[in-house]
């Protein structure tokens, strides 16, 4: 079957492939496990959270969320809380 058509579920507006015996190697990863932001955006429940650091790098992290803010933290987090969190939780800090 062409990838084009395989079966998607979609519950609560977000989509996704319906998993079966043969595919479960297909289950998406944690969002904060994507370090680029094209890989990131492969998958429905990421999405890119750029730090605004004024010099348009690129840096940032990939969350859980919605177009309205990221989910991936503590309530009412900001792009650059997020990606300071997650800067201190690997450097150990």
């Amino acid at each position: 079957m062409s990838p084009s058509y395989q079966p998607l579920y979609c519950a609560g507006g977000v989509c996704g492939l319906v998993l079966r015996g043969g595919n479960i190697d297909r289950c998406p990863e944690k969002c904060a496990t994507y370090k680029q932001c094209s890989m990131c955006l492969k998958h429905a429940h990421c999405g890119w959270c750029s730090l605004d650091d004024g010099n348009s790098t690129g840096r940032g992290v990939c969350t859980e969320g919605s177009l309205d803010s990221p989910t991936g933290g503590p309530s009412h987090s900001t792009c650059d809380l997020l990606f300071y969190l997650q800067e201190s939780s690997l450097s150990g800090n």
